[in-house]
C-alpha cells in the first residue's frame, strides 16, 4: 500500500484549494474584474459583427441584418465610431457626423455642454447591454444587473473563456438576457447572445376584445473579430479629412441618423441650436 506523507497530503490539499478557489469564482467577481481592468485602458481599437434578428409573438419578422461596427478611442476625448451608415468623428476639439451614402458631414466645436451630449450618447449606445466598449467608458453592469450566473467555461478560436449569463432590465421595461464568453486573460467580451422581449410599441386592436400589445423579441449575436488594447494611434487618427467628393450640410438642417445612433439626437438639437446664432 502507498503511503502518503504528511508533506505530500499539505501539498494536494493546498492544490485542491487552489484550484476550488479558482473555480469558484462567482459570475459577480469575474464580471467586476473585467469592468476595472477595461476601465484603465488608455487606447483601444476593435471591430465587431452584430448579427440581429426580430421575432413577433414567437414568430419570425423580416430577414436577419448583418452590421460591422469599428470603433477607435484614445483617453480623454477622443474616439471614431464607424457602421458603414453612419460615422462619428471626435478628435477632443470637434465633432463631425459623416454619412457616406450622401457624402454630407456636419463639423461643430466640441465645447463643455456638446462634450458631454457627446459622450452621454456613447454610453447610453454602448451601455444598453454588456459591450467591451461600454467596460471601457466605465459603464457598471454589476451594479445594473438583476441577477449574475457564471456557466460552464468555454473556448473561442481557441482562447480559454468564461461563460456568463447576466440579467437586467432595458428599454421600455423589457427584459434583458446575455450571454457572454470573457477570455480570461484579457477580460475582453469575444462574443455574446443578447435577448431583449417586451411589448411592442404598437397596440393590436381586433374586431372584438380589449386591444393587445404583441411582444417584440430582438436577438443580438455579437463576435469580435479584431481588437487591439493600448496600441499608439495618434491624435490625428481621429480628425475627419473630407475628400473632394464631400460636402458640409447645409445649415441648420442635419442628417437624418438610423435608428443605431439614435443617442445623437440629443447632438442634433445641440447643433441645430448653435446653428441659429
Amino acid at each position: 500500500m502507498m503511503r502518503i506523507t504528511p508533506l505530500l497530503a499539505a501539498t494536494a490539499t493546498i492544490v485542491l484549494v487552489a484550484v476550488g478557489c479558482a473555480r469558484d469564482t462567482s459570475a459577480r467577481e469575474i464580471l467586476s474584474d473585467a469592468q476595472k481592468r477595461l476601465a484603465t485602458v488608455h487606447a483601444i481599437q476593435l471591430c465587431e459583427e452584430n448579427v440581429t434578428t426580430v421575432a413577433v409573438d414567437g414568430k419570425p419578422f423580416g430577414k436577419a441584418s448583418t452590421k460591422r461596427v469599428e470603433f477607435c478611442f484614445k483617453r480623454p476625448d477622443m474616439f471614431v465610431e464607424r457602421d458603414g451608415e453612419h460615422e462619428t468623428w471626435v478628435d477632443g476639439s470637434n465633432v463631425v457626423q459623416y454619412v457616406p451614402s450622401v457624402r454630407r458631414y456636419s463639423r461643430d466645436r466640441l465645447d463643455a455642454h456638446l462634450r458631454k451630449v457627446v459622450f452621454d450618447g456613447l454610453k447610453w449606445e454602448w451601455g444598453r447591454r454588456v459591450t467591451n466598449v461600454g467596460m471601457v467608458l466605465g459603464i457598471d453592469y454589476v451594479r445594473r444587473a438583476s441577477s449574475l450566473e457564471r456557466l460552464a467555461d468555454a473556448n473561442v478560436n481557441g482562447k480559454s473563456v468564461y461563460v456568463l449569463r447576466v440579467r437586467m432590465k432595458a428599454e421600455n421595461d423589457s427584459d434583458l438576457t446575455q450571454t457572454m464568453w470573457i477570455g480570461k486573460s484579457d477580460h475582453l467580451v469575444y462574443k455574446s447572445e443578447t435577448i431583449t422581449a417586451g411589448p411592442s410599441p404598437e397596440v393590436k386592436i381586433p374586431p372584438m376584445g380589449n386591444p393587445k400589445r404583441s411582444i417584440l423579441t430582438v436577438s443580438i449575436v455579437t463576435r469580435l473579430l479584431t481588437h487591439r488594447l493600448n496600441g499608439p494611434i495618434p491624435d490625428a487618427a481621429f480628425t475627419f479629412v473630407p475628400s473632394s467628393a464631400d460636402r458640409p450640410f447645409a445649415r441648420p438642417r442635419t442628417p437624418l441618423l438610423p435608428p443605431t445612433h439614435r443617442h445623437l439626437r440629443g447632438l442634433h438639437g445641440a447643433v441645430s441650436l448653435s446653428a441659429r446664432h
